[in-house]
């Protein structure tokens, strides 16, 4: 969204709230019931790989290693499959669709290789501000601690900008169908601060998320339960939240044609 001055407007992010809410309520069954079986899918994921990796810590037999692997293998490929589904479903929810449920469900084989490129993608760039930020650390230390603990401040504050700044690499992946490294550099070159409130957002969302896991296996499992029911809404609101803020951001005709698109998939 610009100016009259051709400059980058705020983003609304009350407003993208909003219209990400009105599109969950176009179909709030189908939206809680495909969130509870990604979620459940992802939950026996995770569960699984803590068991793999608690046997191997015991000394067990090798098995558990594949059940570490197959339940991360699991888990990781539930909750791509559960966020190209609500992004899928919001896209049509926010140009005031119903989506089903088997439009929610379907599999979307290049989207997911294309998430799992950024992924990876990701994961060498922030290895590289890592290992570039605890080198220049080291070095400063020998002069002063001071510098050594300035220069990893500045090293959390570049990750975050960093991180920040592809917030959007879910819809500029399925819904563009752009390449991982097209995607960091269409998602770098906007500036990061117009779109951070929704990353903090996104942020807020994880934690809960891993927050819940933990909590199961213990007394306060009653607990996990209730952050579970709210993430059932939150989740699916917080992908249509992101769709609006896109459609903000990279123009609504991105939006349209990445519907089109989707829908001449069916």
């Amino acid at each position: 969204m610009t100016t009259a001055g051709g400059s980058m407007a705020p983003l609304a992010i009350g407003s993208c709230l909003r219209r990400g809410w009105r599109a969950f309520g176009q179909a709030p069954l189908r939206f809680m019931g495909f969130t509870l079986l990604g979620g459940v899918l992802n939950l026996i994921g995770q569960l699984a790989q803590n068991r793999g990796s608690d046997g191997l810590q015991q000394g067990g037999p090798a098995g558990y290693l594949f059940l570490a692997l197959a339940g991360l293998a699991a888990g990781g490929a539930s909750n791509i499959w559960l966020n190209v589904g609500l992004l899928r479903g919001n896209q049509i929810a926010l140009a005031a669709g119903q989506p089903s449920f088997a439009e929610l469900a379907r599999w979307e084989g290049a989207a997911v290789l294309r998430l799992l490129g950024m992924a990876v993608l990701m994961l060498l760039v922030n290895a590289l501000v890592l290992i570039t930020c605890g080198l220049v650390a080291g070095v400063l230390s020998l002069l002063t601690p001071v510098l050594g603990m300035l220069a990893l401040v500045l090293g959390g504050a570049a990750l975050l900008i960093l991180n920040a700044s592809q917030v959007f690499q879910l819809p500029l992946l399925v819904v563009e169908g752009l390449g991982p490294v097209r995607a960091f550099q269409r998602g770098w070159s906007r500036k990061t601060r117009r779109w951070a409130p929704l990353y903090l957002l996104t942020l807020a969302l994880h934690g809960l998320q891993v927050v819940m896991v933990l909590l199961v296996p213990t007394p306060f499992a009653a607990l996990a339960v209730l952050l579970a029911v709210g993430l059932l809404i939150g989740w699916p609101v917080m992908i249509g939240t992101l769709m609006a803020g896109y459609s903000d951001l990279f123009g609504q005709g991105f939006v349209q044609g990445g519907i089109t698109r989707m829908l001449s998939e069916r």
